[in-house]
């Protein structure tokens, strides 16, 4: 249930700035990290630095199901009511800092402001003491997602990218899915092997051992089998857009959010990449 991480001892759990720790139970009497927990509630934990990257604080449909996220500043002030008890919906929640000048992006469903840049979130998930239940809320506590709001980050030609879809997590269609790349100016790239996009049109994609999906962008040719799933790049900045068309329900009501961010973007500086939105690939930074 923990994992000791970079000299954190045993019994706490392995934390990075702006992202998010969740149980898959009660918590166990071996921890020693917080004091006093209930044996109600599938905790979890995130820390954040909100002048530095806004966070976005996703919510699953928790049905008749008991939750909250508690968020606190560094004084540990509430500084907003997101949870059953205050009627809030499914959604995207933007945390901010107090100096956050940004523009709140299409599909955010709320923000909420910290009156410190150093802050931190506990969402708590009630849990029915039965294995039925241990068992079904397995699937809500995955789409419990705190990730940073990347503003601004360029791809880069010169540094090559990976994005990695897990077996069976492909974009969930019932027509296609594709993955295209654009230049600066947002066209289509020319280049040798007259590629521009890879996705379900492509039947000689490779797949890795474990059957899991893995397409390269950059400017370099990756060589050997790994060419056949790349994307060339210009040696400057470009996008990559990700579409899904005629999407199962899992895309239409973002329940396939908890999945689908386990596909990265890799570079030497890991991304993570969120599928907030099916029309286009969004960046995460993780530290």
């Amino acid at each position: 249930m923990y994992a000791a991480h970079d000299g954190q001892p045993a019994g706490s759990p392995a934390l990075y700035l702006n992202q998010r720790w969740l149980l898959s139970d009660y918590i166990d009497p071996a921890q020693t990290f917080i004091t006093c927990p209930n044996q109600d509630v599938v905790y979890g934990l995130g820390f954040f630095d909100l002048d530095k990257q806004p966070v976005v604080a996703q919510v699953p449909d928790f049905g008749d199901r008991f939750w909250v996220y508690a968020l606190y500043d560094a004084r540990t002030d509430q500084f907003a009511d997101l949870g059953k008890p205050y009627g809030s919906q499914p959604g995207f929640y933007l945390l901010v800092g107090p100096n956050w000048k940004g523009e709140v992006p299409d599909g955010i469903t709320g923000v909420f402001h910290s009156p410190t840049s150093l802050a931190n979130g506990i969402p708590r998930i009630f849990q029915d003491d039965t294995p039925e239940d241990k068992a079904a809320i397995q699937r809500l506590i995955d789409q419990v997602v705190f990730y940073p709001l990347t503003e601004g980050e360029q791809l880069e030609g010169s540094k090559t990218y990976s994005i990695t879809f897990p077996e069976g997590q492909e974009p969930p269609v019932n027509g296609f899915w594709s993955l295209t790349l654009y230049n600066e100016e947002h066209f289509l790239h020319p280049n040798d092997l007259k590629r521009y996009s890879l996705g379900t049109k492509n039947k000689s994609l490779k797949r890795n051992a474990d059957g899991s999906l893995t397409l390269y962008a950059g400017a370099k040719n990756p060589g050997g089998d790994k060419e056949s799933n790349w994307l060339p790049a210009p040696e400057g900045t470009f996008s990559l857009y990700i579409r899904a068309y005629w999407g199962k329900e899992p895309i239409l009501d973002g329940s396939s959010l908890g999945s689908h961010r386990r596909s990265r973007l890799k570079r030497p500086n890991w991304l993570q990449v969120s599928w907030t939105y099916w029309s286009g690939l969004r960046q995460k930074a993780v530290p």
